[in-house]
């Protein structure tokens, strides 16, 4: 006796479709020729086959959890962001500006040197300068003159690369140490 609720040992419970293949039907046909659909391939989700398909979720549903997908470290554009910065300006820039100044001015230290990033030119520029006031300093004067040309010749090389800072487009001067482009 079979309840309602049980299907009978040779008959297909309800919603479901079994494909029912003998494997030697199968090998007996052409290789050309396929089967019938329902013969040989079982009707998971298929329709017309009485079993209910399996959902797929949206698109638009979050997955268990996971935050949206998105660029970290970008968001949106910075509404009060000065005149001239672009909406996504490097936070880490360093400016074209004060490096111009700082070449102009204390080029001969090699702080606009410093603050680029450039240390071994920095480095150079100030130990040539203070070694040549210690030098006359130590020598009572008599390394003066040479002295001075030293330090005026810093300082035109620090005024060349203060202009320099200020104009280049490409290259060396229009960069940062780190290779970030210098912000206007």
């Amino acid at each position: 006796m079979t309840s309602s609720t049980q299907p009978a040992p040779d008959e297909h419970g309800p919603g479901e479709h079994q494909a029912e293949w003998d494997s030697s039907s199968l090998r007996d046909r052409p290789s050309h020729e396929s089967p019938p659909l329902g013969e040989w391939q079982p009707a998971y989700g298929q329709p017309g086959y009485g079993q209910p398909a399996y959902g797929q979720p949206g698109y638009g549903q979050p997955a268990y959890g996971q935050p949206a997908y998105g660029q970290p470290g970008y968001g949106p554009p910075d509404p009060q962001a000065a005149y001239g910065y672009g909406a996504y300006a490097d936070p880490y820039a360093k400016s074209r500006v004060l490096a111009c100044v700082l070449g102009i001015f204390l080029g001969s230290l090699g702080i606009h040197n410093f603050y680029a990033g450039y240390m071994s030119r920095g480095w150079l520029q100030l130990g040539l300068n203070l070694g040549s006031w210690v030098l006359s300093i130590f020598t009572l004067g008599l390394f003066l003159p040479i002295a001075i040309l030293v330090i005026v010749g810093l300082e035109i090389w620090g005024i060349v690369e203060g202009v320099l800072f200020a104009t280049a487009q490409t290259g060396r001067y229009s960069t940062d140490a780190t290779g970030r482009p210098l912000r206007s």
